[in-house]
């Protein structure tokens, strides 16, 4: 049955083979137009099962709540450029329309005004409350400190959880801003306007407008879009046009740092980079390999034929994968420089086969009918098994491995087709038109004798090169055996993102990382129930929900009296002045505030509550430096009421400008009036609903990279124990892990069993399959033990060479094995002088390509080909030691 079909393809080509190649070339015009409308998808949701509730849920939320992907501006340098930048860019980012709706950058302090206090707890109005008794400064500053012990050294739950983490610092902030407006009209030369004492009043209250970090070193700007994640085309488009806006605003502000991160800006990055790496070791492959093929061939037309037979395979894969997907994803977006290290390894043997025949004097149709006996089944079946290892993949529940393993294993078998259909017709034209001076010098056969030899020495002493054999083995087995897997996935990344350097400055300002989970509720209240667990867990740094801004009724209704008790004594306005015996009365209450937030700081520090501590420090200074360098706020604030004589004239101005607008806000902030969602403000609905209003978005921010495995495990767990619909990429990354482990193992398992059926069937031979089978098991141990001494990791990619090398790295032993097979018995050196040169080729071709993707900035596919790499180089060092040392002895017992 081959032999027929061989015999029709000979004959067919070498009548018809400028026919043939004019069809070819229509297919392959019409296959270029296909794929030139391919995606690149680089989110890891889009590697995971389309039926898994995890990614259901987060393509839902994606879809419905524009919020849930955002443009996030980190900025870091002095707060007053910080402030200016802000309100200059800001404005501008937003006129991108339609894809950007809303810049946030500042809180709606509308709506706090109105509303304050009514959003405050109930436990928080009752501490607060005799603040309002008395506004005059001495008296004032009593009241905050007796609110400050009430609330957090008196109260055991005082830094019990987030939210009231997040109090503090807000607190701690309007106090910081209270004092260092009070130290301003100290220690300046004339006593600053009441602009100033204002500002610090609205501070106190409404607290921080923007979004600085407690150390007032960084500002965070948000970019809401129009758009969801997954339209890459305007991801990619809009976030250059920011990028672009925000590097030439910059350069009016030579002192500021920072760029984009988020969601958004890193699925930029991740796409392009993943486009460049494709590009540009692609061809870096395709040139080594075509060098390479010139070099051992010593003849230039019949390489770059392969080349051109190789390039028309990969844009047939190109195009069906186009047309059964219409994407690559993370997985298949190498797919090119795969099939040229496996695709070229047909082509090497098609003309490694074309050339003997041809040396032999046969004519050009001749050598193609001896090419089709002497190597095609080799060929075929090297394809199939190969296809076949790949093709298991499919049947594994996550996407991206389904998907490499159709782009892969289909791959392979239209590059094999391309190598003996579309191959061989342009031999015989090349040869046709060319000179017979030059046919004459490129039909001579290249042998390599060296590999026969040493496939001889092998061959004389095989017990040794059996011991020698196993005796490595046993090495690389304990090595691999305590190999180690590599679970974050920004080390997958490209190396110097700016995105992941930015995430990571944020992480470490504002305690919290921008790589959320998610859920949604029907209502207010589930929202409300969703946000108070999660804000419990240590591990949560902030939780954003609707409910913060719409407390419930009965919360309402507790607040009401304690809010007009406030508005009763703000009515009655009283203010006892400054008179000169208060200026040591003063002095005590502001030492008093310093033991309170020391006190504090302490606690926040003992409890991992880093940014309550830092906070701290900007009011108290450093405490672990001697007194003099702590710089501490306060005591400088007590220097100058002790140095100056007219001290308490300049604290009653502050306080002449501080109080009123203190009032003022105050009052505004006693409406008792039962707060809706009907009454929020657009720029706060926009951010929890959804765009038909059915919806509340509840946004869970992990206080610190959750990219480490063990902390992941731990926050699936407790993110579940809330809520079991939360979802999230930390979430679908450590799903993702979980099915690749189950998926690897399965592919493994039937790549073996369908190689070894493949290869029983092709062989009719127990003994021949086993002994292909033998070097494969070693060089695939030798790989992972190499891996391990190199000090590579495995990963969620490179554990995917594992089932591969199953597959790729059983060609070696085909090939040899057929070639013997019509050798003869005892023909070890002449069937490895003459087929050991193209197995040696078809190895090194593809240890080039796998290699070349080292070079790829994508950490983890760089990390997927050097695997590759040692692993064909293992598997032809086995088969060069085992494979020789098997057929002796059977050989000699024959």
């Amino acid at each position: 049955m081959k032999k027929k079909a061989f015999d029709f393809f000979g004959n067919l080509i070498a009548r018809r083979h400028i026919a043939l190649l004019f069809v070819f070339l229509i297919i392959t015009g019409l296959s270029v137009y296909i794929a030139s409308g391919m995606k690149v998808k680089m989110s890891f949701k889009d590697l995971m099962p389309r039926d898994d509730p995890t990614v259901i849920e987060l393509e839902r939320i994606i879809d419905h709540f524009s919020s849930s992907s955002n443009l996030i501006l980190a900025v870091s340098g002095d707060e007053k450029e910080l402030v200016e930048f802000a309100e200059r860019v800001a404005p501008q980012i937003e006129a991108i329309k339609p894809e950007i709706k809303r810049v946030d950058y500042t809180s709606d302090r509308n709506f706090l005004s109105r509303h304050g206090f009514m959003l405050m707890t109930t436990s928080d109005l009752k501490n607060m409350r005799d603040m309002f008794k008395d506004l005059g400064l001495l008296q004032f500053l009593t009241a905050i400190n007796d609110n400050f012990e009430k609330t957090y050294i008196e109260d055991d739950e005082g830094l019990s959880d987030s939210e009231k983490e997040d109090r503090a610092v807000q607190s701690l902030d309007g106090i910081r801003g209270y004092l260092m407006t009070m130290r301003q009209y100290l220690d300046s030369a004339s006593i600053p306007g009441s602009t100033v004492g204002e500002e610090a009043a609205e501070r106190f209250l409404l607290g921080e407008p923007y979004y600085l970090s407690p150390e007032r070193d960084m500002i965070l700007l948000f970019a809401q879009p129009s758009f969801p994640i997954d339209d890459m085309d305007t991801v990619i488009s809009v976030v250059n046009r920011v990028d672009s806006l925000i590097t030439s605003e910059m350069k009016h502000f030579p002192s500021l740092e920072g760029g984009l991160t988020g969601t958004m800006t890193l699925a930029r990055d991740e796409t392009i980079a993943a486009q460049e790496d494709m590009n540009y070791t692609s061809i870096i492959s395709f040139v080594l390999i075509i060098l390479l093929f010139i070099f051992s061939f010593r003849m230039v037309a019949a390489p770059l034929l392969a080349g051109i037979s190789l390039i028309v395979g990969v844009i047939w894969a190109g195009a069906l994968t186009q047309l059964v997907y219409g994407h690559l994803n993370m997985m298949t977006s190498m797919f090119a420089v795969v099939l040229m290290g496996l695709g070229i390894d047909f082509n090497i043997h098609v003309i490694s086969a074309y050339q003997d025949a041809r040396s032999r004097g046969e004519s050009p149709g001749q050598a193609v009918l001896a090419m089709y006996h002497h190597s095609g089944n080799g060929i075929v079946i090297g394809a199939l098994t190969t296809a076949l290892a790949f093709l298991t993949m499919m049947v594994s529940k996550n996407s991206g491995m389904k998907e490499f393993g159709f782009v892969a294993g289909t791959g392979v078998l239209l590059t094999m087709v391309s190598a003996l259909i579309v191959l061989p017709p342009m031999l015989i034209l090349r040869e046709r038109f060319g000179s017979k001076k030059k046919q004459k010098k490129e039909i001579k056969a290249v042998s390599f004798t060296f590999l026969g030899s040493v496939s001889a020495f092998v061959a004389k002493h095989r017990w040794v090169a059996f011991i020698l054999t196993i005796l490595i083995t046993g090495f690389f087995l304990m090595q691999a055996m305590n190999i180690s897997f590599n679970y974050n996935y920004l080390d997958l990344e490209p190396k110097g993102l700016s995105s992941v350097d930015i995430q990571d400055e944020v992480i470490d300002k504002y305690d919290l990382t921008t790589d959320m989970f998610m859920v949604t509720t029907e209502t207010v209240q589930g929202s409300r129930e969703i946000a108070d667990k999660a804000k419990k867990l240590k591990s949560v740094g902030m939780v954003s929900s609707i409910s913060s801004f719409v407390p419930s009724t009965l919360e309402q209704e507790e607040r009401k009296p304690l809010i007009d008790a406030i508005r009763s004594d703000l009515t009655n306005d009283k203010t006892t002045p400054l008179n000169p015996d208060d200026k040591d009365a003063v002095i005590d209450q502001l030492y008093r505030l310093e033991d309170n937030i020391i006190e504090l700081s302490q606690l926040s520090f003992m409890g991992g509550q880093d940014k309550v501590d830092r906070k701290a420090k900007t009011i108290t200074g450093d405490l672990e430096l001697p007194p003099e360098q702590r710089n501490s706020l306060v005591q400088g604030v007590v220097r100058e009421i002790e140095q100056r004589s007219e001290a308490i004239s300049r604290l009653q101005s502050f306080q002449d400008a501080f109080k009123p607008k203190l009032h003022e806000i105050a009052l505004g902030m006693t409406d008792t009036a039962t707060i809706n969602v009907d009454q929020l403000p657009e720029s706060i609905l926009n951010r929890f609903i959804s765009k038909d209003g059915s919806q509340y978005l509840v946004t869970i921010y992990p206080r610190q990279q959750v990219w480490d495995f063990a902390y992941l495990k731990e926050l699936q767990t407790r993110m579940h124990e809330i809520d079991p619909k939360i979802t999230g990429m930390p979430l679908v990354f450590y799903i993702l892990i979980q099915y690749i482990g189950k998926d690897g193992r399965l592919a493994a398992m039937l790549t073996i069993g369908v190689v070894f059926l493949l290869l029983l069937i092709d062989f009719r031979s127990l003994k021949k399959t086993l002994i292909a089978l033998v070097p494969l098991f070693f060089g695939a141990v030798w790989m992972v033990g190499i891996m391990k001494l190199v000090g590579m990791q495995l990963n969620i990619l490179n554990l995917m060479g594992v089932p591969l090398i199953l597959g790729m790295g059983i060609d070696d032993g085909v090939h040899i094995l057929n070639r013997y097979s019509v050798e003869g018995r005892g023909k070890i050196r002449s069937t490895f002088t003459s087929t050991g040169k193209a197995v040696l080729l078809t190895s090194l071709t593809t240890m080039l390509a796998f290699g070349s993707m080292g070079f790829a900035t994508m950490r983890g596919l760089a990390s997927l080909g050097v695997t590759l790499f040692i692993g064909i180089a293992a598997c032809f060092v086995t088969t060069l030691l085992v494979i020789p040392a098997t057929l002796a002895i059977f050989d000699r017992k024959k």
